[in-house]
């Protein structure tokens, strides 16, 4: 069957160690690019062009040359291997500039902490390397030319996450001409600045901890009460859980300490904290706020005093909503 080529020729450039002619790292890295890298980009099922620096053949300041392929060919290769600084230097540069970029090593012990959640590919110089690293590379390049604005480098994604941040800050404003008294509208706020999250439904939640050797379930709902949990920046890792009860009226503490006691009861192996939120737009004293903590804390009192310290309840009425509306400059 005849190879279906792209009509354009794409250009990809290589970041690699290159070392000087003669030595142990210019052949080593040498026999990658001839045996390993070049091999599969010329069997490839599209048209593509590999460069490495040392075959720039142009007047020219080679460092000028360098940084114009890292930031205009279409797709970069990035070899980890050995730790090269300049490597990591031009890497660098290239994830601040675009993303499609595709990372190889010749072993994972060369993938740095902050790229170890993207993907890489292992590769190593046998005939039988050369061919999985053949298949790994164009099924890459393939995912690339089907999605080419996928973001795949931290730096690009911690910018992203900046951007929709201050919009989201810019538009949150706009709410005040609307009801500005609803208070799910108000509780949708403040999920969605600060990154909680709720279970989908209303059935058993599961939850690893120990790099997933072990599992607890927790449900996802009570009565009024609804799981949420609190992921860090990076939306990967949930830092808090939360009961939260939106109460429209006042807060019967009757229903809700049922619920609590049922959840409680249901919660009572998890290893981690909760935090039950009683949620209102009404503004409730201090002293109610304190009868409603004195009877939260003679439910635990009944539970054993080493699962005590895992529970907590607050309360977030209308002067906490206020508060936290004016730190985010959504209310003067």
């Amino acid at each position: 069957m005849a190879k279906q080529k792209k009509k354009e020729t794409t250009n990809i450039f290589l970041i690699s160690p290159i070392g000087k002619k003669g030595t142990d790292v210019y052949q080593k890295f040498k026999d990658s690019l001839d045996f390993i890298i070049k091999p599969a980009i010329e069997n490839s099922n599209f048209e593509l062009k590999l460069t490495r620096a040392d075959e720039i053949q142009k007047p020219g300041s080679i460092i000028s040359d360098i940084v114009n392929q890292i930031a205009n060919s279409y797709i970069v290769i990035a070899d980890l291997t050995d730790f090269n600084p300049n490597v990591f230097y031009e890497l660098g540069v290239r994830h601040a500039l675009s993303n499609r970029t595709i990372l190889i090593a010749q072993s994972e012990e060369f993938i740095p902490f902050d790229l170890k959640d993207y993907r890489t590919i292992i590769y190593d110089n046998s005939a039988k390397g050369a061919k999985i690293f053949s298949d790994s590379l164009n099924s890459f390049i393939k995912e690339i030319f089907e999605t080419p604005d996928l973001i795949d480098n931290p730096v690009l994604e911690k910018l992203k996450k900046r951007e929709t941040k201050e919009i989201e800050h810019q538009i949150t404003p706009i709410s005040k001409k609307e009801k500005q008294n609803n208070l799910s509208e108000r509780f949708e706020r403040i999920a969605r600045i600060d990154r909680l999250e709720a279970q989908r439904t209303y059935t058993k939640h599961s939850i690893y901890f120990d790099n997933g050797k072990k599992e607890f379930e927790i449900p996802g709902s009570e009565g009024s009460f609804r799981l949420f949990w609190k992921l860090d920046s990076n939306k990967e890792t949930i830092l808090n859980y939360y009961y939260i009860s939106k109460n429209e009226e006042h807060i019967n503490w009757d229903t809700l300490r049922s619920e609590i006691r049922l959840l409680i009861a249901e919660t009572s192996d998890f290893p981690s904290d909760i935090k039950f939120i009683l949620l209102t737009d009404k503004k409730i004293t201090i002293r109610s706020k304190i009868e409603l903590i004195t009877s939260f804390n003679k439910l635990l009192s009944k539970i054993p005093s080493k699962r005590r310290k895992f529970y907590i309840l607050d309360i977030w009425d209308d002067m906490f909503l206020k508060k936290w509306e004016k730190k985010e400059g959504i209310i003067d």
